[in-house]
């Protein structure tokens, strides 16, 4: 792989985190939230995926070990989809506005968003980031890299049923009627 490929992804994930912390000032007040113990393992799994994917250290040749063609094609297509999924995890997070939080919770006149991004998954955001993952995983190609992968999309998986339990509780059937018409949660057509 070619540094460039390496730098271009990571300005979209630095684009992304940008975005996160520009946006993350104009927040509501939180009213419920779980506590620190409950999403540890989501937290965690987080860290350790981004930290696999982006560390500079050494993780030993096994971990470092080139299993995807370092082709140009496909880093090629890892490109376009970390650009895709950053832009979708961008679009979804900017729509949702001051609902947005980094953990499960609820906030202060809590809205429950359902249009844009939001009608066709329910976790747009976490639809780009895997997305964008996945093609960070495809460029970059090492073991570690394809480890990171599923890592991530559990702590996905953990914090949308976090956050769909809190969002029951708060919207009660508002919720519920959404979630049946909006069926996918994160991947449209499978999750």
């Amino acid at each position: 792989m070619t540094i460039d490929t390496r730098f271009l992804i990571q300005l979209f994930w630095i684009a992304t985190a940008l975005t996160w912390l520009l946006t993350g000032l104009r927040l509501r007040p939180v009213q419920t939230t779980l506590p620190l113990p409950r999403r540890s393992v989501e937290v965690g799994l987080q860290v350790v995926a981004f930290f696999l994917l982006f560390s500079s250290l050494s993780f030993g040749a096994l971990l470092q070990r080139q299993l995807v063609p370092d082709y140009l094609p496909v880093q090629a297509a890892g490109v376009v989809l970390a650009a895709t999924g950053n832009a979708i995890a961008i679009a979804a997070r900017l729509y949702l506005g001051g609902n947005w939080s980094g953990s499960a919770v609820i906030r202060e006149s809590h809205e429950l968003v359902s249009s844009g991004l939001y009608g066709v998954v329910r976790h747009p955001i976490y639809t780009g980031l895997a997305l964008a993952a996945c093609g960070t995983a495809l460029a970059f190609g090492e073991v570690r890299d394809l480890i990171a992968v599923p890592m991530l999309l559990t702590a996905f998986r953990l914090k949308q049923l976090s956050e769909e339990r809190m969002l029951v509780q708060n919207f009660g059937t508002r919720y519920l009627d959404y979630r049946s018409v909006v069926r996918w949660a994160i991947v449209p057509f499978v999750l």
